[in-house]
């Protein structure tokens, strides 16, 4: 994963990391060469360290200074790279490689936090009640959001005399449902061996967690041996898992490939070309030119499935060493993006949870907001608490706010308050919003917090900065802490 950039708009340094697709025991170290006019300009090496099942990338932290980028790319804004990997294996293991899953993504955070409401009684509304075990607080909306099956199932259920609905899993063990409901609230999910993500698998298939079925697959994928590809693959066949089958029955088919992926690690629109070489003895022994991989119109990631066959991976190795090369080739349009770091975008890491469908509805709601204007809007409290620290406090035990069913907003107008709604539940605001509005929209993200809300805001009037509203920006930037719209705002050329 390169970032050439830095990880955050703070950086100074660009970062490079080699990540394990797969889990194999071996030991690796990698050297990273930047070529002008095919000449060596700059050598950064890794240390060595071995990868297992906990430690799977290797990175080089200071690869090159951002504000030097230039000393690096060709007069055709040209930036070839050179990655020497040497793998250190005292033997092959039997592996295959791992396709992308349609439409899969890293579960990455997003503006919503829900991982302090997981198994917790704060603002719960259901509970779940697995084949055995005490039952399981939850949280209507959020459940209902990742799975239409616990949402028919909420519709229908009884309620207690504490004014929660039950809902009987019984198809379930409560330590799968703990695991479920882990992904539905923090999106992550760790490995517990074969037989338990299997399981986890076949709730995430019944409950339809489109998202948890998907990462199960992965993770199955990524464990699959001689021993258990059977096993899986009779799972996968079960649960509809198309994917998965593939991979186990092309593991129990015995034609294994080594593969390589080239993967984007931050969204920048490039022409990528690489060539794979296997060196012995410092001298190529396999060549092959990957072609042409197009970031802008395509995914995320490259894979050469077929690098060689790992039944004549003797071939290749020197001394129980496997040297590869890759010359990778990056090409920046005029405007650089290799140079220039963008505000960062949060909606670019979201989950798909199908909160949009409950924007300004009726369906599950528990709080109303009152504006001054005397308008009232749905909400969902459980939405509210995860998407702003100062809502979770408002709903906290010794507030009003959780002892009601409403709130006043008086601070907001009507049209900014539906726009921050918008956002948290659906991850954006309209395109065309009045730059007074969009104002008291990034009054609202500073005041309750909604950190994605107030960059989004930022970048919309950072976009649309003129000389004639330059000053009244600057004033705003500098009330709610918007450091990128200061900046832009302090130094516009009035000249003009």
């Amino acid at each position: 994963m390169f970032f050439p950039t830095g990880i955050s708009g703070d950086d100074d340094f660009a970062k490079l990391y080699l990540v394990q697709c797969k889990y194999d025991e071996v030991e690796v170290s990698f050297t990273v060469t930047f070529l002008v006019d095919d000449k060596p300009v700059k050598t950064e090496k890794s240390i060595s360290r071995k990868f297992n099942q906990r430690v799977k990338e290797l990175g080089i932290q200071k690869v090159y200074r951002v504000q030097n980028v230039n000393e690096l790319l060709s007069a055709e804004d040209v930036m070839t790279i050179r990655c020497e990997l040497t793998v250190r294996v005292s033997e092959v293991k039997e592996t295959v490689p791992i396709e992308p899953i349609e439409g899969s993504a890293s579960f990455l955070p997003w503006h919503l936090d829900f991982s302090n409401l997981f198994l917790s009684e704060h603002l719960s509304d259901v509970e779940l009640v697995a084949q055995s075990g005490p039952s399981v607080p939850g949280h209507m909306i959020l459940l209902a959001a990742n799975s239409p099956v616990l949402l028919r199932m909420i519709e229908s259920a009884e309620k207690r005399e504490n004014g929660r609905n039950v809902v009987y899993v019984n198809d379930i063990r409560r330590e799968v449902l703990v695991d479920m409901m882990c992904f539905i609230y923090k999106r992550k999910v760790a490995w517990s061996g074969v037989d338990f993500i299997g399981d986890l698998l076949s709730a995430a298939h019944n409950y339809q967690v489109e998202e948890l079925k998907q990462l199960c697959e992965t993770m199955l994928s990524n464990h699959l041996t001689v021993k258990n590809a059977m096993e899986v693959y009779v799972k996968a066949k079960a649960c509809n898992a198309e994917h998965l089958k593939a991979e186990a029955l092309r593991f129990l088919q015995k034609d294994e490939f080594a593969g390589v992926a080239l993967s984007q690690a931050t969204e920048v629109e490039h022409v990528c070309q690489f060539t794979i070489s296997v060196m012995i003895d410092r001298r190529p022994v396999v060549i092959i030119r990957a072609g042409s991989c197009d970031f802008a119109r395509s995914s995320n990631s490259y894979r050469l499935r077929e690098l060689f066959k790992l039944k004549n991976s003797r071939e290749v190795l020197s001394e129980d060493t496997l040297t590869l090369r890759c010359d990778l080739t990056i090409v920046a349009d005029s405007e650089s993006l290799l140079i220039e770091q963008p505000i960062a975008d949060a909606a670019a890491t979201r989950p798909k949870w199908k909160f949009n469908e409950l924007f300004l509805s009726e369906h599950l709601s528990d709080v109303r907001l009152r504006t001054a204007c005397g308008k009232t809007i749905p909400a969902h409290k459980a939405l509210l608490a995860a998407a702003s620290p100062i809502f979770n406090k408002m709903f906290s035990n010794d507030m009003l706010e959780s002892r009601v069913n409403f709130v006043c907003i008086n601070d907001i107008g009507y049209e900014a308050l539906v726009q921050m709604l918008r956002y948290v539940y659906a991850t954006g605001i309209r395109d065309r919003i009045e730059t007074s509005v969009m104002c008291e929209l990034l009054e609202a993200a500073d005041k309750y917090d909604i950190e994605g809300l107030r960059l989004e805001c930022e970048r919309i009037l950072c976009a649309n900065l003129t000389v004639e509203n330059a000053i009244d920006l600057l004033s705003t930037a500098l009330k709610h802490n918007a450091d990128s719209l200061k900046s832009r705002a302090q130094f516009m050329d009035f000249s003009e």
